[in-house]
This record gives C-alpha cells, structure tokens and sequence, in this order.
C-alpha cells in the first residue's frame, strides 16, 4: 500500500479496527453479521444497510459467547449492551 493510500481516513479506519480486533479476539475468530452462525470467541458486525438492520441482534451476538462486537454507531441512540465493543463510523459502507 503506497503512502498516499494509507493516509486516507478509510484506510485508517480499517486499520485501527483491524488493531483493535487483534486485541480482542483470538486468531482463529470469525466475523459474523449472523448471530446464527456465531460461535464462542468469534467476533459480530452489526450494521444496517438495504432496510435491515442486524444492530438489534447484537445482545443475542453477546449472550452466544461473541468476544467483540464492532457496530455501526450512526442512528443509535444509545451505545450497545456489550462487554467489548468498537463503534466503527460507516461499518456498513
């Protein structure tokens, strides 16, 4: 990745997202945007796009053993009920 790129506010983004997950969840964890499939240790994205949003699932992501949640924090009123979680600006972008 050239200079010019990595300096973009996307990039940049990406990539403390990316930092922070390293911290919180073992190697070997999932992303999922489908508590259904989650697993204990994995790691939920919860966003909304095209008239669904999975925001609302997040609590069931926690109770199903999620180590990390990272959420979209436009049009929330109020930060999720998670232990460990990472508002991303756009996460759905």
């Amino acid at each position: 990745m050239s200079a010019a790129r990595s300096s973009h506010p996307a990039h940049q983004q990406i990539a403390a997202a990316l930092a922070w997950l390293r911290q919180h969840v073992a190697p070997a964890a999932q992303l999922h945007a489908d508590t259904r499939s989650l697993q204990a240790g994995d790691a939920f994205l919860g966003y909304a796009v095209d008239g669904a949003d999975n925001r609302a699932f997040i609590s069931d992501a926690v109770a199903r053993g999620a180590a990390a949640v990272l959420y979209q924090p436009e049009g929330l009123e109020a930060a999720p009920a998670a232990p460990v979680a990472l508002a991303v600006p756009a996460l759905d972008q």
